[in-house]
C-alpha cells in the first residue's frame, strides 16, 4: 500500500513540477487550448511514459536509464507544443528539464546514502521511497532557482522574495531526510507518515504558486503606474501638437487681416504705417510659426517647441533634419513616443546641469535609402550607479519612457543604442524602411 501511494504521489508531483517548469521558462500557452485539455495532455504523457519503467525493464540497468532519459526528453519536447516558441527553445527547455531530473536523482541518492550511513538505518525499500521524495524536493529547489534567474532581465527580485521562495524546499528537504517511511510500523503510523510527506509537498506547491502570484500582482501594479505615466506623457505631447495646430490656424487668420490692412494702407499711401506694421507682424510670426518645417507635424511641432524652450533657458540647440515625411516608417502616434522621449530626456538632463558647465543638445533626424534615424546628443552629469538608483526624476524619464522606446523599436525590427562618455549622452534609434 505504501509503495502504491508513493508511486501515485510521485506521478502527481512530476506533473505539477512539469507544469510549473513550463510556466516559469516559457510564454503563456496557446490561447486556443483549454485548461482541461492542457492538464489532460500532461497526465496522458506521464501515464504513457510509465510503461518503460514498469513493463519493459524490471531492474535498473544502464539501458533503462538511457530509455527513461529519452522518454523524459521526448515527453517534454511534445508538451512544449502547448506554447508558441521556437524549435531551438523547445530543444533547450527539454534538455534542461532532463538535466534537472538527472541531477536531482543523483544528488538525492548520493546525499541519502552518505547521510544514512551515519544517522539512519534504512531498508532498501525505505531508501528507494525516501530518495524518490528527496529528488522531487531537489527539483522544487532547482525550479525555484530557475524561477528567480530565468527572467532576471525582465524582473527584479528582492532579497525577501528570494529567501521566501527558497527556504520552504530547503526546510522540507531537512524534514524528509530525517523522517523516512516507517515500513514496519503499524497502519496508523504509516498513514500518518504518508500524510506528513504529502502535506510537505502541498505546502511547497502552494508556497511557490502564492509567491509567484503575489509578485505578478506587484508587477501588474508597476505596469499600471507606468501606463499612467505614459498617458500623462502622451497628453503632454498631444497638447504640444494641438498648440502648434492652433498657432498655425491663428497665423492663417491673422495673415488674412494683415493683407487687408496692408492693402488699405497702400491705397491711402501711408507707407510709414506699413513699415511699422510689418516689423511688428514679423516679430509676432517668429514666436508663432514652426521653426522646423519638414512636412511631419510631429517632428515640426516637437523640435520647434524644444528649440524655443532651449533658447529661453540658454541651452545650445542644434538641429540637422533631412527627412521625407512620406518615408517615415512609423505612424505619428509611435513617432510621438520615440521622438518625444528622446527630446524630453535630453531637455530634462540639461536642466539639471548647473553653470558654468556647458549645456547643449544636438538633434539629427534622417530618412536614408533604407533607414530612418533619430539621433540625439546632449550634455549630462557624470552619474554613479547609486545616483541613478536614488534619482527619482531620472527613473521617471529614463525608466518607463525608454522602456517604451525599446519595445517599439523591437516591434519595428529596429535598434536602439544609448551610451554615455564623460558628460556626453548619445541616443540613437534606427528603424528600417521597408520598400
Amino acid at each position: 500500500m505504501v509503495l502504491t501511494i508513493t508511486e501515485i504521489t510521485c506521478t502527481i508531483l512530476d506533473i505539477v513540477i512539469w507544469i510549473l517548469y513550463f510556466q516559469t521558462t516559457m510564454s503563456p500557452r496557446k490561447t486556443n487550448i483549454s485548461l482541461s485539455c492542457y492538464i489532460a495532455g500532461f497526465v496522458s504523457i506521464e501515464l504513457v511514459g510509465l510503461i518503460p519503467s514498469y513493463y519493459l525493464f524490471t531492474i535498473y540497468t544502464p539501458i533503462k536509464s538511457l530509455i527513461l532519459g529519452m522518454r523524459t526528453f521526448l515527453s517534454t519536447f511534445v508538451l512544449t507544443y502547448y506554447y508558441n516558441i521556437s524549435t531551438r527553445h523547445r530543444i533547450f527547455s527539454s534538455f534542461t528539464f532532463l538535466v534537472y531530473c538527472g541531477l536531482s536523482e543523483f544528488f538525492a541518492g548520493y546525499i541519502l546514502e552518505v547521510y544514512s550511513q551515519h544517522h539512519l538505518h534504512l531498508t532498501l525499500e525505505q531508501f528507494d521511497i525516501t530518495s524518490q521524495f528527496l529528488s522531487k524536493l531537489i527539483q522544487f529547489l532547482m525550479l525555484a532557482i530557475t524561477h528567480i534567474f530565468w527572467n532576471t532581465k525582465h524582473r527584479k527580485y528582492s532579497l525577501k522574495y528570494n529567501i521566501a521562495i527558497l527556504i520552504t524546499p530547503l526546510i522540507s528537504f531537512i524534514i524528509v531526510i530525517n523522517c523516512p517511511y516507517p515500513m514496519n510500523a503499524d497502519m496508523v503510523q504509516t498513514i500518518t507518515s504518508i500524510i506528513v510527506i504529502i502535506g510537505i509537498f502541498v505546502i511547497n506547491i502552494i508556497n511557490y504558486i502564492l509567491l509567484d502570484s503575489l509578485f505578478q500582482i506587484h508587477e501588474l501594479r508597476e505596469r499600471e503606474h507606468l501606463l499612467q505615466q505614459q498617458i500623462l506623457f502622451q497628453e503632454n505631447k498631444y497638447n504640444q501638437i494641438s498648440t502648434t495646430y492652433r498657432n498655425t490656424r491663428k497665423i492663417l487668420h491673422e495673415t488674412q487681416r494683415h493683407y487687408h490692412y496692408v492693402q488699405e494702407c497702400a491705397e491711402q499711401k501711408t507707407y510709414d504705417m506699413i513699415q511699422q506694421f510689418l516689423s511688428t507682424a514679423i516679430s509676432d510670426l517668429e514666436h508663432c510659426f514652426n521653426r522646423i518645417n519638414t512636412g511631419s507635424l510631429v517632428i515640426d511641432s516637437f523640435v520647434s517647441s524644444h528649440l524655443t524652450m532651449a533658447e529661453h533657458e540658454h541651452i545650445q540647440y542644434e538641429t540637422n533634419i533631412q527627412v521625407t515625411a512620406e518615408r517615415i516608417p512609423v505612424d505619428e502616434y509611435t513617432l510621438c513616443i520615440l521622438l518625444g522621449n528622446l527630446l524630453d530626456n535630453s531637455m530634462q538632463e540639461c536642466r539639471r546641469i548647473l553653470p558654468p558647465h556647458s549645456r547643449f543638445i544636438q538633434v539629427e533626424i534622417f530618412t536614408l535609402d533604407t533607414e530612418f534615424v533619430l539621433h540625439v546628443v546632449n550634455s549630462t552629469r557624470i552619474r554613479t550607479c547609486e545616483d541613478e538608483k536614488n534619482d527619482l526624476e531620472y527613473q521617471l524619464y529614463h525608466g518607463y519612457g525608454l522602456e517604451n522606446v525599446k519595445t517599439i523599436t523591437d516591434h519595428f525590427n529596429g535598434t536602439y543604442v544609448f551610451s554615455q562618455e564623460g558628460n556626453v549622452y548619445n541616443a540613437v534609434i534606427i528603424i528600417p524602411i521597408m520598400q
